[in-house]
């Protein structure tokens, strides 16, 4: 992004001595990082300060639980399906060696 902006003065005039070709590239890709570094950094304090890890809706706490309960709850789930088809395949192997 911020090569993109960067490159939006290019086209204006090339006279001057800071708008050569790589040197606005340079700038934007520089002033884009830094811009990155500034907003993670206020992002993780604000995530750090608040009470559930919250910020701006996205990351709390109590979402996380939330989906790792219902995980635990599909995982749960799967096993006793899982357990049940291995009974059921034992009792039909029992029948099945009966009738030999």
């Amino acid at each position: 992004l911020g090569c993109w902006v960067g490159a939006m003065p290019i086209p204006l005039d090339w006279g001057r001595a800071w708008q050569p070709y790589p040197i606005t590239l340079l700038y934007g890709a520089i002033g884009g990082m830094c811009l990155g570094q500034a907003v993670a950094a206020v992002w993780a304090v604000a995530k750090w300060r608040s009470d559930d890890g919250c910020v701006l809706g996205f990351g709390g706490e109590e979402n996380e639980r939330e989906k790792r309960a219902r995980w635990i709850e599909e995982v749960r789930a799967d096993e006793e399906e899982m357990l049940a088809r291995v009974k059921r395949n034992d009792e039909y192997g029992k029948r099945r060696r009966k009738e030999e």
